[in-house]
Parts: structure tokens; C-alpha cells; sequence
């Protein structure tokens, strides 16, 4: 269940949104049809604050992203404040806050959207420009191999965004299409579905389908994925 609570604010020109319960598989659909609506109604800025979010899955990520890319293709921008230290580790170990701006609470993400607007009216352009990674569906997705939580911390700490973070923890929810010849991993690739933004685990080469929306993709022998 998610209770999504609506306020218009910034003189009309952002939508807060104040999610509370889950946003997972049995609920995106039902957040993603709000956020339409208020798209078709002419809203384009939004405010997501997720402070009192209990859970958010890997298909309630890919959501936001996914709607991340609706509202820039309509000139607008979406900003998340109040994330979990667990949801700050995700976005940070992935690079997805350069795709979705994380700010610690809502005034901060209020003044971020509010200098895009000024920004999108002085400069006459409709949206400002972003990562080509939203402009379209990547072929090949960068894959970050993770052993244990004792290299998930190596690695954040390297990129200098752990402080202090704990590791996250995915679960292993891959469907694999086993093929001949497939090949074992010495430790698990975490792979982003092109397709709907999903994390999977993946431990031998082949052929696969995303647990989420059912999208084709193949890890090759020398760890390459292709969807």
C-alpha cells in the first residue's frame, strides 16, 4: 500500500510528493498513474519526499527513473528528498543521483527546482540539458562487480560517497536462460535492466530476462552486457 499526499506549492509551478508505505511492484503502478495524471494536467517540477517511505524496491527505482525521463522529455525535472542512507548507498554505488538529484530535505530540493525554472525562463529553453543516458535506452550497461560487503565498502569509500554508509545488500531475483557453454563467475555482477532501471544479480554468462519487465539481455563470457 502507498499513500501519496499531493501539495502544490512555489506559487503552483511544483508538485510536492509526500509517499508514505511502499513503492514496490504492487504499487509503481498505481504512483506511476498519479504522476501521470498530474503531467497531463500541467504539472512538470516535483518534489519527492520519500522521508517516511518504509520500502522502496528495485522496481519502485526504476519507477523514478522511468519518470524521471517522462518529465524532462516534458520540461520539467524531478528531485527526491529525505532518502534512507540504504537508498543514498544504491544511487551512489550506481551513479544514479547524476541522473535524479538527492537533497537532504525538501526546502533544499525546493530551491534546486525553483533555479531550474529560473534557469529554463531566463535562458527561453524548455529544459536544461542532461546525461544522455535519460535522453534514450543505453545497449550496453556499465556493471559494477561487488564480491562482499567488504568490497562494496572499498568501492564507495574509493569514490569518496561512503561516509559511513552501510553496503547495500541486493537480492538475488535474476531468471536465467541457461545456455551451453555458459561460464561461473568468481563473484556476482550487479546489472541495471536498460529497459524498466531493475538491479539483478548475475552469476554465470547466458541469456537472461529481467524479473521486472521481462526484458532480454545476455552476459557475455568476459562479463559484457547487452540488452
Amino acid at each position: 500500500m502507498i499513500l501519496i499526499d499531493h501539495q502544490d506549492i512555489s506559487g503552483g509551478k511544483i508538485a510536492q510528493l509526500t509517499l508514505r508505505g511502499k513503492l514496490d511492484t504492487e504499487t509503481a503502478g498505481d504512483f506511476e498513474s498519479f504522476v501521470a495524471e498530474l503531467i497531463r494536467k500541467g504539472r512538470r517540477y516535483f518534489l519527492i519526499n520519500i522521508e517516511e517511505l518504509d520500502y522502496c524496491s528495485s522496481a519502485g527505482i526504476g519507477l523514478l527513473l522511468y519518470l524521471q525521463k517522462k518529465v524532462i522529455s516534458h520540461g520539467g525535472l524531478i528531485t527526491i528528498s529525505g532518502a534512507s542512507d540504504e537508498f543514498i548507498t544504491i544511487f551512489s554505488i550506481f551513479g544514479l543521483d547524476r541522473i535524479i538529484a538527492l537533497t537532504e530535505n525538501p526546502q533544499e530540493g525546493i530551491s534546486l527546482l525553483e533555479k531550474n525554472i529560473q534557469f529554463n525562463r531566463s535562458s527561453g529553453k524548455e529544459k536544461m540539458n542532461f546525461p544522455s543516458s535519460i535522453d534514450g535506452i543505453p545497449r550496453k550497461v556499465e556493471v559494477y562487480e561487488i564480491k562482499d560487503e567488504e568490497e562494496s565498502k572499498l568501492y564507495n569509500e574509493q569514490r569518496g560517497d561512503y561516509n559511513g554508509r552501510t553496503p547495500v545488500e541486493l537480492k538475488e531475483v535474476v531468471v536465467d536462460v541457461e545456455q551451453k557453454g555458459s561460464v561461473d563467475f568468481a563473484s556476482p555482477l550487479i546489472v541495471e535492466c536498460a529497459e524498466c532501471g531493475t538491479f539483478t544479480r548475475v552469476v554465470r554468462s547466458g541469456a537472461y530476462l529481467c524479473p521486472e519487465c521481462h526484458a532480454e539481455f545476455t552476459v557475455e563470457k568476459d562479463q559484457t552486457i547487452i540488452f
